[in-house]
This record gives structure tokens, C-alpha cells and sequence, in this order.
């Protein structure tokens, strides 16, 4: 905040005291030493004010004397009960009495009620005496200089017509003036759709149809059991849930498109965040200088295109030799020199745009949002979900001089090696530990912070911006996956840089910034097979532009070329060497594919997925083709996938607690419904049309939806769009109360959500995933020193060759040993321990071994660990 913003705010709380001391005693004379405190305050707020002027420039200073003249006037002919145009000649009796009433009750509560409920309530009483207040005397003077501003309103626009150049004024004028002429019914609109989606969240929340919704629930639950939905609630709460809320979200965009709502939210460069009326600059640079930059570009796509050449060959062999990235990223860089040299010699430059001071804060907030992500990295969570191994396992040897092509297939056969090569790289330089193998996501998340903002202040504005990248930052959808092995947060940063720097080059006209985009897409689509979805948000973004913005056409024809080199040149040795080697690169679409044989054949039969046709081959997966439950598929997967986002217990893997989108979904839907009833503007559809490209391509089109894993690149969006919801719910209390400054609710709601969300990773989520017995034994490995012996008395369902995966992966240099029950009476504990050790047991044969151990260990201490509905899992036995 700049310091004038930081001194008009000082100067308005001392104005907001004084006024306060006027009001205790001129009417409340019992609160005399209240009148005073007030006074004192704002005295000294005005004192320091004074001493803070001269930092301030002097036409800023007149106007708020000019003010303080006239709100001093004001004031006094309230109080006095004067008679004044536009304003009441003096409070009627009802509203003295109601002021009185307040602060009479607030007297009797701290002198009657004992502390702190006294206090609480004596405080709740001032809030809403002082927001009395505000109502009769601020909102009346607003109405009385109306005329006033109207008047000025015209002339400064008038001016600002002839002149040509719009200033800040006559834009903050003109949205005056639009919230005016907006719709009566906007705002009661706008509020019955908050009030249908709080209700229709309530009713989702429910596991149970109300009494009241019965008879729906018996007639709903024969017609959709075809859709074998696995959700936590019948369709009696889905069904009403989901109606009231897509009421509620058409009603809250039906208000925006009155124009009544959302003038809080800033629209950069004309509302879609793109100007497309700017000149294309051209230099005036000398004509040989030109020529002499014209020259070497036919050499350097030559050039590049016989490196990318040499890159495709060598990954459709297979080839394994170390020259191959180093050889690719020459093969980049001289892409982008050539697009560099083609932009110099137009004369357009990337860097012409000054970086505002407001920039300079996003340092702290990545080092803040990086120490989020760093926090009890290694215990939060303390367990490894399913196949998460497999992609250490991979890492690991790639760090320690395994062999393997850099653009082939690895985890699985289905995902780049390359994302497993960027987890090598944090283990080999930190070591093969579990902390450095989470950091290389802790660090790609953190990074995806620098892309969001800055895509969101150019589209949304940097109020939003700031928001949206709290609210990502403790998303516990983000938090989940930012800090697990897994490749799905790799995604996050190519696909926002990609569309950041897909706007800025068609706002800068330059194809050097086009080329960036299309690489960073390409990028994308080498971390994680979730990744391909940056090119189709790309070609949307582009298609939208071509149709809507007319006078863009002609340059978004020309930026196509240098956006599909960068994708090429960045995708292709993954892409076509997997291609033309005969790796099955296709192999993990047709695995998530909804006409999966293993798919229908899971939530069907084999029998009613073969009624027409027989099953199809291809590759290593069959299909079956059965239209009638294509259509039931996709039916279950978009309303699984659309209950995911704002109902907890449908996504329930991955360390997942809550909604996706958020503790609170209300704001989520309320920013869609508006961002959608704004689909005129860029800067709103290309937040809605990620979400839709992400949940129905991603997860709806998959199988066993919801894929939290696979719509892993949709949580930017999330957060922007939660982000405008708080402010749109700002706005409509600003627009009820007509003109009050309400600002910094929207901050409380944006700090509340940012805690909540924290809180729902880092308390509840361990609660609810707690570890197995072997990850028990696991992170209690890592606890002991080294030579220490962890014995497990190992009995059914365990086998005798059972071992902790972890103690054999990582090198902890910890003797683990089996003992099968039935030897524990012929085993010498003391010699089978040494100097250390810790023994694990099973309930089933705890009398037994408990018996056995106090008597050779002595009484020890024993920890009983149990899973999330609390049975015992097992015992932990420590000697003294």
C-alpha cells in the first residue's frame, strides 16, 4: 500500500473517532470518559497525520482539509440539530432510542454480566451502535453530495472525451456512474443467490435425505441407481443440493451481466486484460542493421531444426547417452534466439513494461508460501500412498548413474522419464533421503505462485492476484499433492507460465513470448501425461481470441507459427520418439479412457458391457462399445467429479480432506456462476473454460472419476476463482449498504479461508489418513539411530517373507528382522535386541509376547497403535 493510501486511511479512523466522541457526549452523557478515550485517539492519529503531510503532495492535502471543513460542518449540524440540504434535520425518535437502547445494554453487560461473555457481548453492542451510526450519518451525506459528484463526474469526462486519454478519474467515475445506472434488482438478485448456494451446501453436507425430502429421495433412488454412483450422500441430498446451487450460480451471473456487480474486481486494459488497440512499435533503427539481423535467421532455424532432428532420432532409438538433454536445450535456446531477433527488428521489446512496487512483495510471499510447503515435510504425511514408491525407486537409480533415454517411458511405462529426472536431480544433490525427494515438489508448487500471480493481476487485477495466491498456497488439494513423490504437481508451472505467457505475447505482439508459451506447454506435456491439457487450454485461449477480438485476428494467425515450434521443439523428442520407437505412448490414455473394459466391467459386468458388441483390443487394454453405458459413464463421472469440488468424502485418496475447492465452496461457486455470466470478457472465460477442460477431460471422460490426480493442473484456477467469489460477496455488501468501505472483509475472508485451509491439511488430515502398520515401522526406523535393531513378531495376515519397503529403499542402516510367532518362547530378546531396539507385535498374540518381553527386557513402555476408526493395528514395545 502506498503512503498515501496508508495516510487517508489514518486520517479516515481519526474522523471515525472524532465522530464517535461527538456522538457520547452530545447523547450519551453518562459515558463521558468515553467521549474522552475517543477524542485522545483521534487527536493523536490527526497529530501524526500532520507530521506525515509533507509526504504527501499538496493537492492531496487541500482536498482533505477541504473535506475535514466540510464533515466538521456536517457533524456539527447533526449534533446540534441543525437543518441541512440533502441531510435529516435531526435524528427522529426512533433512531435516538435505538442508539440508546444499544449503549445502555452494553452497560448493563459490563457492569452485571461477569467477564469475559460481559465483555463479548458489551463489544458486539458497540459494533452495532457504531454501525448505526454509519448508516445515518455517513450513507445520508453520500446521498446529499451525489448531485455534487454527478456534476463533476460529467465535466471531468468531458474533458477526458476531448483530451482522448482515459485517466483514473473518469475510470472510477464511470464505474460510479455504472453501479448507478445498473439494474434495481441486481443486488436482492445477487443476494438470493448466495442464500440458495449457503442452503444448497448445507443440504450436500447432509448424509441423510430431511424428513422434508423423503418422498423425492424414494422416487429419485430407483431411476438413478443405473448410474452405480459411489457417493456419500443418497440422491435425495444430491439432487436438490446440486439444483439449488446451479439456481443459486445462475442467479449470481445473471446479477453480473446487469452490470451491478463485480466493480470491485479491477478489468486491466479495457476488462479482458489484453490490449489490443496497442501499436506494433517499430524502431527507427538504421536499414543495415536491420539487414544484418536478417541474415542469420535462416541459419539458426536451420541449425535448430538439425539439432531437433538429431534429438528425435536418438529418443526413437532409445539412446541412453548423457549429450542428449544438453542437446535438446541448445536446440531451445536457439528457437528462442531466433524469435528474439525477429521481434528485435520489429522493434518490440518484452521488457518495456516497468514492474510495479507492489511487485516487490512477491518475493517475501514465495519464501512464506516455500516455508509452507518445507513445514514437518518429512512426518506431515507420514505415510506412502499405494504406487508412490514406484517413482523413488526410479528417481533414486537415476541419481545414482542408472541409464535411461531422457524422452522415453518410465514409472510404469506410461509416464516421462523426465519428471522422474527432475526428482533425481533434489536427490542426488541432497541426497538419497525422503526429504529431498519431497522438496522437488515442495519446490515446482512453490515456484507455479510467480506465474498465477502475475497472470492473474494482468487479467483480474492485484487485489485478486494476492488472494488467489493465498488461497492456492493453502488449498489442501495443493498441499496434498506438493508434498508427495508423485510427478502430478509438475504440471502446475509449465501450464501457468504457458497461458501467462500466451497473454502477454499477444499484448506485447511478440513472437519471442509466443515461443516461451508453446515451450512452456511443451514442457508440460513431459512431466505428467495430465500435462498435454496446457496445449488444449492454449488452442481454447486462441480460438476464443480469434472469435471475439476481430482486430486480433491477423496477429494470432502470425504468433501460431513460433507457439507450435516451442511446443515441437519441447514436446517432440518425447512425442514422436515415442512414436516412431514403438513405446507405448498411448498406453495411460487408453488405461484412463471411459470405455475401458476394466472400467465398465467395475462398475457393471462383463455381461452388460458384451450385450452387442464383443470386447476390442488395443495395445495392452481392451474397450467395449456400448452406447447406452457410455452415456451412463459419462453422466456418473460429471456428477461425481462436479460433487468433488464442494462436498468432503468424495475424493477420498491422496491425503485429500475437505471440498477441492476449498473449506468454503460457496465462494467457489458464486466466482464460477459470475465469472460465466461474464463470458463476453477473456479475463473471466479462460478461468471457467480451464475448470471445464480440466474436469471433464481430465476426470469426467476417465475412469473411477474423480481423478483428484489427473485434474492436478486445475487448482491455479480454483484458487482465482474462490478468490473472486470472496470479492464478489464484498462487493454485494459494499452495494447494499451503498457506498460503505467493506474492503477488508474481503481480507479476513481471504486470511480466514487460508487458515482453515492449513489447518485442514496439517489437523485433520492426519486424523483421518493414519498410517499402517508398516509405515509405523517405517518412520520408527528413521527415528533410531544407526546399528539399532527393529524386530517385528510377524503372525497372520502378515507372511513370513514380509519386509518394510521403506527400510530396504532408503538407506537407514537399520537391522530389520522377522520372528514368527510361534518362536517367541525359545527367543532371547536381549541378545536378539543389542543395544538397541524396538519390537513390534500384533494384538492377536500380544499376552503372549508382552508376557515374554517384561521378562527378559524388563517393563519397557508399550505404544498402542490403531487406524482412523480406532482399532489396534499393533503394539511398539521400547525397553528402558
Amino acid at each position: 500500500m502506498s503512503k498515501r493510501s496508508w495516510w487517508s486511511l489514518v486520517v479516515a479512523a481519526a474522523l471515525v473517532l472524532a465522530g464517535l466522541g461527538h456522538y457520547f457526549l452530545l447523547f450519551q452523557r453518562i459515558y463521558i470518559w468515553d467521549a474522552v478515550l475517543f477524542y485522545a485517539l483521534a487527536a493523536s492519529l490527526l497529530i501524526w497525520a500532520s507530521l506525515r503531510a509533507e509526504e504527501i503532495p499538496e493537492r492531496s492535502w487541500a482536498r482533505v482539509r477541504f473535506a475535514l471543513r466540510r464533515l466538521g460542518v456536517a457533524l456539527q449540524r447533526i449534533f446540534l440539530r441543525q437543518a441541512q440540504d440533502g441531510l435529516p434535520s435531526r435524528l427522529n425518535r426512533l433512531q435516538l432510542i435505538l442508539l440508546t437502547t444499544m449503549n445502555v445494554l452494553a452497560a448493563l453487560a459490563a457492569f452485571r454480566i461477569p467477564r469475559p461473555r460481559g465483555m463479548l457481548l458489551v463489544l458486539l453492542l458497540w459494533a452495532s451502535s457504531i454501525l448505526v451510526l454509519a448508516v445515518l450519518v455517513i450513507r445520508p451525506r453520500r446521498k446529499a453530495a451525489s448531485s455534487v459528484s454527478t456534476e463533476s463526474a460529467q465535466k471531468t469526462t468531458r474533458a477526458d472525451t476531448l483530451v482522448g486519454i482515459p485517466s483514473p478519474v473518469s475510470e472510477n467515475l464511470a464505474r460510479r456512474d455504472q453501479a448507478v445506472n445498473s439494474s434495481p434488482l441486481a443486488g436482492p438478485i445477487a443476494l438470493g443467490g448466495w442464500i440458495l448456494l449457503v442452503a444448497a451446501l448445507l443440504v450436500l453436507r447432509m448424509d441423510q435425505a430431511p424428513a422434508l425430502l423423503h418422498g423425492l429421495a424414494d422416487w429419485l433412488s430407483p431411476r438413478l441407481q443405473s448410474l452405480h454412483l459411489d457417493l456419500p450422500m443418497p440422491p435425495g441430498v444430491w439432487v436438490p443440493g446440486s439444483l439449488l446451487a446451479l439456481i443459486g450460480m445462475g442467479l449470481i451471473g445473471w446479477a453480473g451481466c446487469q452490470r451491478g456487480l463485480g466493480l470491485l474486481l479491477q478489468w486491466p486494459n479495457g476488462g479482458d486484460g489484453i490490449t489490443s488497440s496497442r501499436p506494433c512499435i517499430v524502431q527507427t533503427t538504421t536499414l543495415a542493421k536491420v539487414k544484418r539481423l536478417v541474415g542469420p535467421r535462416p541459419v539458426l532455424v536451420l541449425v535448430a531444426a538439425a539439432l531437433w532432428a538429431g534429438v528425435i532420432y536418438s529418443s526413437a532409438l532409445g539412446s541412453t547417452d548423457w549429450f542428449v538433454l544438453p542437446l535438446w536445450l541448445i536446440t531451445l535456446a536457439v528457437a528462442l534466439i531466433y524469435w528474439w531477433q525477429v521481434d528485435h527488428a520489429r522493434g518490440v521489446s518484452v521488457l518495456s513494461t516497468s514492474f510495479k512496487r507492489s511487485t516487490w512483495l512477491v518475493g517475501p510471499a514465495l519464501i512464506l508460501a516455500f516455508g509452507v510447503g518445507l513445514y514437518r515435510l518429512t512426518n506431515v504425511p507420514n505415510s506412502f500412498w499405494g504406487d508412490e514408491g514406484a517413482f523413488w525407486t526410479l528417481a533414486r537409480d537415476l541419481a545414482q548413474g542408472a541409464k535411461a533415454n531422457p524422452f522415453g517411458l518410465g514409472v510404469y511405462n506410461a509416464f516421462p522419464v523426465t519428471s522422474s529426472l527432475y526428482q533425481g536431480l533434489f536427490i542426488r544433490l541432497f541426497g538419497p533421503t525422503l526429504w529431498s525427494w519431497r522438496l522437488s515438489s515442495v519446490v515446482i508448487g512453490t515456484a507455479s505462485v510467480l506465474p498465477l500471480f502475475f497472470l492473474t493481476r494482468r487479467l483480474l487485477g492485484e487485489r485478486v492476484a494476492w488472494s488467489a495466491t493465498a488461497l492456492m498456497v493453502a488449498l489442501p488439494y495443493f498441499l496434498a499433492y506438493e508434498r508427495m513423490g508423485y510427478n502430478n504437481i509438475q504440471t502446475l508451472l509449465p501450464v501457468t507460465l504457458g497461458l501467462w505467457f500466451l497473454v502477454e505475447a499477444v499484448s506485447h505482439r511478440s513472437y519471442l513470448l509466443s515461443c516461451l508459451a508453446g515451450l512452456a506447454f511443451g514442457i508440460a506435456s513431459l512431466t505428467y501425461m495430465a500435462g498435454h491439457i496446457g496445449l488444449v487450454l492454449a488452442g481454447l485461449a486462441w480460438v476464443f481470441l480469434y472469435v471475439k477480438r476481430k482486430p486480433l485476428r491477423g496477429l494470432l494467425l502470425k504468433l501460431v507459427p513460433s507457439a507450435m515450434m516451442g511446443w515441437f521443439f519441447a514436446a517432440g523428442p518425447f512425442v514422436l520418439g515415442s512414436m516412431l520407437g514403438g513405446q507405448p505412448f498411448a498406453a495411460k490414455v487408453a488405461e484412463s479412457f471411459f470405455g475401458s473394459a476394466y472400467y465398465g466391467q467395475a462398475i457393471f459386468s462383463l455381461e452388460e458391457i458384451t450385450r452387442l458388441h464383443p470386447l476390442r483390443q488395443f495395445g495392452q487394454h481392451q474397450a467395449f462399445y456400448e452406447p447406452r453405458i457410455y452415456a451412463l459413464l459419462v453422466a456418473r463421472g460429471l456428477i461425481t467429479t462436479g460433487v468433488s469440488l464442494v462436498r468432503d468424502g468424495v475424493a477420498r485418496e491422496h491425503y485429500l480432506v475437505g471440498p477441492l475447492a476449498g473449506p468454503f465452496p460457496v465462494f467457489f461457486l458464486a466466482g464460477f456462476g459470475w465469472m460465466l455470466g461474464q463470458w463476453r470478457r477473456f479475463s473471466a472465460t479462460i478461468w471457467t473454460m480451464w475448470i471445464f477442460a480440466c474436469a471433464i477431460l481430465l476426470s469426467a471422460l476417465n475412469t473411477f472419476p474423480p481423478r483428484t490426480a489427473h485434474m492436478v493442473p486445475m487448482i491455479p484456477a480454483l484458487a482465482v476463482v474462490t478468490a473472486v467469489g470472496i470479492w464478489l460477496l464484498v462487493d454485494l455488501i459494499q452495494h447494499l449498504l451503498e457506498g460503505v468501505n467493506v474492503r477488508w472483509v474481503g481480507y479476513a475472508l481471504v486470511a480466514i479461508m487460508a487458515i482453515l485451509g492449513l489447518r485442514n491439511y496439517f489437523v485433520v488430515m492426519p486424523q483421518r489418513y493414519v498410517p499402517n502398520l508398516e509405515n509405523v515401522m517405517f518412520w520408527r526406523a528413521r527415528e533410531m539411530e544407526r546399528g539399532s535393531n527393529l524386530v517385528f513378531v510377524i503372525d497372520e495376515p502378515y507372511s513370513l517373507d514380509f519386509s518394510v519397503w521403506g527400510i530396504d529403499e532408503f538407506p537407514l542402516k537399520v537391522d530389520y528382522r522377522n520372528l514368527p510367532a510361534e518362536e517367541v518362547h525359545n527367543t532371547d530378546f536381549r541378545v536378539l535386541c543389542g543395544a538397541s531396539c524396538r519390537v513390534f507385535f500384533l494384538p492377536s498374540n500380544a499376552d503372549v509376547v508382552r508376557k515374554q518381553l517384561h521378562a527378559e527386557l524388563g517393563e519397557g513402555t508399550v505404544e498402542t497403535h490403531v487406524d482412523a476408526v480406532g482399532r489396534t493395528i499393533g503394539l511398539e514395545f521400547v525397553p528402558d
